[in-house]
């Protein structure tokens, strides 16, 4: 996946350079520019996902009570993740009429979705379950990350973008349980809260709108990638076991944004 979007990157950048040629008459009045942004955080993959279970040999039914326990019927942890806000920060400077460096920031918030999350259950261990939440319920993004920019004006007013950046992000995951008994007996699942460090990537993908000498609107989508870890542990009766399973943070974000143009 990683290789594909670089690739689109790449044929991207310099198919629109050579079509351009040198006449970029907004990057003549912006070699520069700081911006600032706001918008909204759209959660995908198994990040997003709302289904518990993953059978490999059948589908998941509500009508059926499949536990995780042995053969072909494997727990599989998402992320039950819905949409939530993005705020950040960006400026480069460029070196020459299309290719610049500079710094891209960004806060990320995406809700738990308890109620999707307990229907869920629900579904799975019927009407008996009962569920907990922690107050942290929130899953929380942030890094700063140095990237290469290119820009190209399709006009005197608009140019658009893209720029790719490295570098670390923290990631939280919030915490929820859920209890149950079946056949008499009493049973909990636990998902811990996690925070931690990790280098990651992102690319982006905007246009800027010139309104006057030194400032510019802006419309730009982020894609974020980065594995994250659930502890998970289960109780049956008397029986306890733990387990990391490994889920992707894919989270895009939309964002509308101020700029300052720096001639």
């Amino acid at each position: 996946m990683k290789r594909i979007i670089l690739a689109a990157v790449i044929t991207f950048m310099f198919s629109v350079a050579y079509g351009q040629g040198l006449t970029a008459d907004f990057r003549n009045g912006a070699q520069s520019f700081l911006s600032a942004n706001i918008g909204i955080s759209i959660p995908g993959g198994r990040f997003g996902s709302k289904t518990i279970y993953e059978n490999y040999n059948n589908p998941y039914s509500e009508s059926a009570l499949k536990l995780p326990l042995t053969g072909s019927e494997i727990y599989k942890v998402i992320g039950f993740a819905g949409p939530g806000l993005s705020a950040g920060a960006n400026g480069a400077w460029y070196f020459n009429q299309f290719w610049g460096i500079g710094m891209r920031a960004s806060f990320t918030q995406c809700s738990l979705a308890k109620a999707k999350l307990r229907a869920a259950y629900t579904a799975a261990y019927g009407e008996n379950s009962s569920f907990e939440f922690n107050t942290n319920d929130n899953y929380i993004s942030v890094w700063v990350m140095p990237g290469v920019y290119f820009g190209v004006a399709i006009s005197d007013d608009i140019q658009v973008g893209l720029d790719v950046g490295f570098g670390p992000q923290y990631l939280h995951t919030p915490q929820y349980s859920c209890s149950y008994s079946i056949d008499g007996s009493s049973n909990s699942e636990t998902v811990a809260s996690n925070a931690d460090w990790d280098f990651s990537y992102y690319v982006s993908m905007g246009v800027k709108y010139k309104i006057d000498t030194h400032l510019a609107v802006s419309f730009d989508v982020n894609y974020n990638e980065i594995a994250m870890k659930f502890d998970y542990s289960v109780r049956r009766g008397v029986s306890t076991f733990t387990e990391t399973h490994e889920v992707f943070y894919k989270c895009p974000t939309l964002n509308l944004g101020l700029v300052y143009l720096f001639k």
